[in-house]
């Protein structure tokens, strides 16, 4: 699964349907996809936004039968508020801290502006 905030930096959270009580449109950016036999996979989506505390992210939840769901985070590269982000401060190993942080570079698929690549290893 594969889920972040809209350009209000608010979540769609299914109870609230559509809207939030202060009437701000909530996102929909929210969706699954699956690895192939190599553990590739895709997804589109639009640029995350930051908002008070947190740095431009996107989250993942990775499910399979042979472990428990695994949660992360994804961040973008250069994004001022990477130092201020209350989660990706708190990681002390600048190697791990690294490891979360993803360049966005010109894409070559037809129809996208961005992309990048978050590789998640398990197990290793």
């Amino acid at each position: 699964e594969v889920w972040q905030a809209n350009a209000f930096g608010r979540y769609h959270h299914p109870p609230r349907r559509s809207r939030t009580s202060r009437g701000i449109p909530t996102s929909r950016g929210f969706g699954r996809t699956v690895s192939d036999e190599q553990g590739r996979y895709r997804f589109r989506t639009v640029r995350p936004v930051a908002y008070p505390g947190r740095a431009p992210h996107i989250h993942f939840a990775l499910s399979d039968r042979r472990f428990a769901t695994f949660y992360t985070q994804m961040y973008i590269a250069g994004a001022p508020e990477n130092a201020r982000d209350f989660l990706l401060s708190r990681i002390a190993d600048r190697t791990a801290r690294d490891s979360l942080i993803v360049d966005l570079a010109d894409a070559n698929a037809e129809g996208a502006r961005l992309q990048g690549r978050f590789d998640i290893v398990l197990g290793g």
